[in-house]
């Protein structure tokens, strides 16, 4: 029995250990849904969030980048304002010290030698005058009259006496001179030692620096981001603003040169006149600038006496102008004398097979010449017996084909 036993508790034990084996095989447990999944490629991503993040990554690498720059010249500032402040009072006593040694030195300030009037004569004793010497370089010499007027002579002109005496004032100026610069560098010096001094109190008189934070830092640059934004738009609008008003100015020169009848063009600079006995003839380029062959196309010019009355008009027309092609027109009109003459009209038609189409055009909006061409052109399309459209200045109107 007790054999029995120990074989069922043994066949528990092993039945117990191949449940709990199986549950514990990773390659048996279903996947964690809560656990992140590492992607295979980093095109695995689909974030929303992840753009984002990057840019405020690189925000905060510009933040703290220009936040080491403030604080490295904080801590300058601060070093230097410590340093103020604890040698103020040594600044201060040296500066007084300095104040004094340089009232001393303006007591001290040299005299130019001082010249007394005397007389002044020539060297052939022609001529003399009472007068005090001013300055002289040993050529010449600068006397003051009585008066109060000033002259300059030559050394040369004066007599021994006034020469002699010339030549130790010049050595007396040349002595006061160079005292006189020594004088005034040994000011200059103390001065300027006086003058940093007062620089060095100064700042310690300065409120103590304060830190740069964080948050100032992000603020300044956003304002600083803000504004550069801004400065693009106006300059977008300021470009915008130029592309306009030169493609007016563009425009408005093409319109002094061009006459643009829906691709026809009149070249405006191109077109003249000349006028005799026998009639008037009128000259001048047309472009096609159309997509396609016109069938036909006219151009039409009034002409006016010297009252201002319309006398007759010149036309010249062409057949299959292509597209892109030039036309050198002449317009002419016999037997009229013209005094001055106006353009008038630019038209053209081409002929597309549409099949189905038939009927006479209206031709009330149309000019006489234009409703007796295409009567003639509808009288030679019915012999042969094929109809289309023609487009006359754009406005479709159904026709034989005059292909």
């Amino acid at each position: 029995m007790r054999k029995h036993l120990l074989s069922t508790v043994a066949i528990l034990v092993m039945i117990f250990l191949a449940l709990g084996s199986t549950d514990t095989d990773p390659s048996n447990s279903p996947p964690d849904q809560s656990a992140p999944q590492i992607p295979n490629s980093p095109h695995e991503y689909s974030d929303p969030l992840a753009l984002p993040t990057l840019e405020l990554e690189s925000s905060d690498s510009e933040v703290d980048r220009v936040l080491a720059e403030r604080t490295a010249k904080y801590e300058e500032r601060l070093a230097a304002w410590n340093s103020a402040n604890e040698t103020r009072a040594e600044a201060e006593t040296e500066r007084n010290e300095l104040q004094k040694q340089i009232d001393q030195v303006d007591r001290d300030r040299p005299k130019p030698p001082k010249f007394y009037e005397r007389k002044w004569n020539t060297s052939d004793e022609k001529y003399q005058t009472n007068a005090v010497l001013v300055t002289t370089d040993n050529k010449t010499v600068k006397l003051q009259k009585p008066d109060g007027t000033s002259v300059t002579v030559s050394k040369d002109k004066l007599n021994l006496e006034g020469r002699v005496y010339i030549a130790i004032a010049f050595k007396e100026l040349s002595t006061y001179r160079e005292i006189l610069e020594a004088w005034e560098s040994r000011r200059q010096d103390l001065t300027d030692k006086r003058a940093a001094l007062s620089d060095r109190i100064a700042s310690a008189d300065r409120p103590k620096p304060d830190a740069p934070t964080r948050q100032e830092v992000a603020n300044e640059l956003a304002a600083e981001a803000e504004n550069r934004k801004e400065q693009e738009r106006l300059a977008r609008q300021e470009a915008a603003r130029n592309a306009a008003r030169n493609a007016a100015e563009a425009a408005a020169r093409k319109a002094e040169e061009e006459y643009d009848q829906n691709g026809l063009v009149l070249m405006r600079k191109t077109v003249s006149a000349t006028g005799g006995d026998f009639g008037v003839r009128i000259t001048g380029i047309v472009e096609n600038r159309r997509s396609r062959k016109l069938s036909y196309a006219q151009i039409t010019f009034n002409l006016y006496d010297d009252s201002g009355a319309q006398v007759g008009s010149a036309l010249a027309n062409i057949n299959g102008l292509e597209a892109g092609g030039k036309w050198r027109f002449e317009a002419t009109s016999f037997g009229t004398r013209f005094s001055t003459y106006k353009f008038d009209d630019l038209s053209g038609f081409y002929c597309t097979t549409s099949g189905e189409q038939t009927g006479e055009p209206e031709l009330d909006r149309m000019s006489v010449f234009q409703r007796r061409f295409l009567r003639l052109t509808f009288s030679v399309c019915r012999r042969q017996s094929c109809w289309s459209t023609i487009q006359v200045n754009s406005v479709v109107l159904s026709l034989p084909d005059v292909y």
